[in-house]
């Protein structure tokens, strides 16, 4: 099976990308952000492959003919329908699982940053406050990036 799924960021793009390498599906990612070497490898990779998954933003949506493409998937405009109550449980998640993660969770400022670009990524405006007591069990109550609701 050959698939394309198309997303409308960059940051989008890595997420899916990431979420089924996870997975341990055979997935490439392609988006502005990566260079152009890399991009056209991928693209021809991709023509001659049999079994792959190429997650892109709209960077390979123009002018570019990708032969026995099975199916393609749609991301740009569904994120955006995602309820944002969903999205912020989303993103409280991701925090209390990589907060948990040993090798990550002790760098609280790393956690932060990282938690940010996921909550970007998936088409909030801002991160979403944590409460004061919550924070503090996790130990980000006084680390840039996270915000505690008042």
């Amino acid at each position: 099976m050959i698939v394309i799924v198309f997303c409308i960021t960059g940051m989008v793009t890595s997420l899916m990308y990431n979420l089924l390498r996870e997975m341990k599906m055979n997935v490439r990612e392609m988006h502005s952000r990566k260079p152009q070497l890399y991009r056209t490898r991928i693209s021809d990779e991709f023509k001659e492959s049999k079994q792959l998954i190429l997650v892109s933003s709209d960077v390979s949506s123009r002018g570019m003919n990708y032969p026995d493409v099975t199916l393609v998937i749609q991301i740009e405009n569904s994120m955006a329908k995602i309820d944002n109550d969903i999205k912020e449980a989303a993103y409280h998640a991701w925090l209390g699982y990589y907060n948990s993660i040993r090798e990550v969770g002790r760098e609280k400022t790393t956690v932060a940053e990282l938690a940010n670009r996921f909550s970007e990524s998936i088409g909030l405006q801002r991160p979403p406050a944590l409460f004061r007591k919550t924070a503090i069990k996790m130990g980000l109550k006084d680390i840039p990036g996270i915000r505690i609701r008042k």
